[in-house]
């Protein structure tokens, strides 16, 4: 086992993703109310972001640990079709962001 593979499968890593996906989906209740997005919706965006991006740099590191592996257990598939769902769903949100920090430097 590489020293990548050990890292991900870490109590650790492990708390930290648990983490992240229960704070996701507190953040995506949130995103239900009208009137938590009328006065906290860009900053309740940027964090669902925050979490998209976890979730994708967590993903990127277990293919580049497991390679072709990766796909013969179900929940990896399954965890990669919703993380490339919601980068597709996020139509263009993030390069917004990325563009909009950008110009506040």
């Amino acid at each position: 086992m590489t020293y990548l593979q050990t890292t991900l499968e870490s109590a650790g890593v492990r708390k930290f993703i648990t983490a992240v996906i229960l704070f996701n989906a507190v953040i995506l209740e949130l995103e239900t109310s009208e009137m938590v997005m009328a006065r906290f919706g860009p900053f309740i965006g940027i964090l669902d972001l925050i979490c998209l991006a976890l979730f994708v740099v967590e993903l990127a590191m277990k293919l580049l640990a497991s390679r072709f592996r990766f796909f013969r257990a179900w929940w990896n598939i399954f965890v990669f079709a919703f993380v490339m769902l919601c980068l597709a769903c996020c139509d263009g949100e993030f390069i917004v962001l990325v563009h909009h920090l950008y110009a506040m430097n």
